[in-house]
């Protein structure tokens, strides 16, 4: 079996999924964007708007479009709409961890009006800051409760509206300055200048975001492609040999044992309740590469092998429940190692929470294990993204 790497682009997998869209190329961040915009301004302006823009053209969005309506399909009966669509990169992507690479792209977004006749335009036309102000705010704020996300395992999506950034697959978002204006569409051509346009009252700008590009070593079980290899982990030698000879004849060999093992979490929705007393974090959703030690993803443990000194180190993104304080902790056989724990303030959006590096002295049959605890009883923890890592020192 060749290795297959497979890797994350945000919270799309690479290879990019069979869909069964009519796109098979995933945008997350424009969908996401578009629909909680559109659904922002519907529920806090859309009542003004009607009133300045009465019949036809009364709904502030009838729909918004992933495309740009200067180069391709447009129709002026879906005005008044939102076009949002990637502008290209705005540096080259960083470097900010030895598996994380950072994409700083943009996106232009334009709210485009029927045209009406002079008198309605003046009159509509004092709307244009207000909706553009009432755009910055809404990305500021990155949730609200008019915007829910079908299905979101978030147990405070209901009250307080999916986290953007989240289902959009984006580390950061940041708004620019608007542009009241007027835009000119041409009817699609292939020749330059080979159509007259028309001119719509328009609002611009543009966003830029970020994205973490990360590769995955491995078997990524989602993907159907993979076939029979789906799901299945990457084996590796239990121990490696050294032998010294010199002109044929052997003076010394060596066996060292080999043990090193992963427990991964990508794209976790499920949230767990923690509290003050401490409970094992059951979050993982599969294997990473291991030899000399068995990880159970299932389980939610890794289990040693043979007696050694053991490098244990564990990173999340999490959110949960807002201003309350949750921290981690390793255990060996139900029993807290000291040393080995992190903890975090929680948030709505996603923040990290890790233990940094610690050698663990084992025994062969020895579980390791992380538990999690808050500050507060009842308290939503979901894990995004993370590992436990697990390598023999000695």
């Amino acid at each position: 079996m060749s290795t297959v790497v497979a890797g994350r682009l945000g919270n799309v997998p690479l290879p990019v999924p069979l869909a069964a869209t009519k796109s098979p190329f995933p945008a997350p961040e424009l969908d996401a964007i578009g629909s909680y915009l559109t659904a922002y301004l519907r529920a806090y302006v859309g009542a003004r708007w009607k009133q300045v823009a009465p019949g036809a053209d009364s709904n502030i969005v009838k729909a918004f479009h992933t495309h740009d309506p200067e180069q391709y399909d447009f129709n002026a009966d879906h005005l008044p709409a939102l076009y949002i669509f990637g502008t290209g990169s705005e540096r080259e992507p960083e470097r900010t961890a030895e598996d994380w690479r950072v994409h700083t792209n943009g996106i232009r977004v334009l709210w485009i009006l029927p045209n009406v006749d002079q008198f309605q335009q003046a009159a509509r036309s004092r709307a244009l800051a207000f909706v553009a102000d009432t755009i910055d705010h809404a990305l500021e704020l990155g949730r609200d409760p008019c915007w829910v996300v079908e299905d979101d395992p978030d147990p405070t999506a209901l009250e307080q509206g999916s986290v953007l950034l989240r289902h959009a697959g984006l580390k950061s978002l940041h708004a620019g300055r608007w542009t009241p204006g007027r835009t000119l569409i041409r009817p699609w051509s292939p020749k330059l200048d080979a159509v007259e346009g028309d001119l719509f009252d328009s609002l611009t700008t543009k966003l830029v975001f970020e994205r973490v590009s990360e590769p995955l070593l491995g078997v990524n079980p989602a993907h159907p492609e993979f076939g029979e290899f789906g799901g299945a982990s990457l084996g590796a030698p239990a121990s490696l040999s050294l032998a010294v000879s010199v002109e044929g004849l052997t003076l010394s060999e060596a066996t060292f044992p080999v043990g090193y093992a992963m427990l991964y979490v990508q794209d976790g929705a499920d949230a767990e309740t923690v509290g003050t007393t401490p409970a094992k974090l059951e979050c993982f959703t599969g294997a990473g590469v291991s030899a000399g030690i068995e990880p159970d993803h299932a389980n939610d443990r890794i289990t040693i092998t043979t007696a050694g000194v053991y490098d244990v180190q564990a990173a999340f993104s999490v959110l949960g429940t807002a201003g309350r304080t949750a921290e981690l902790r390793l255990r060996k056989n139900s029993v807290e190692v000291a040393g080995l724990g992190g903890r975090c303030v929680l948030a709505a959006t996603v923040g990290p929470l890790a233990f940094a590096p610690g050698l663990v002295p084992c025994d062969a049959g020895d579980v390791l294990e992380v538990y999690a605890e808050a500050s507060v009883d009842a308290t939503s923890l979901t894990v995004v993204d993370g590992s436990l890592v697990v390598t023999r020192r000695n």
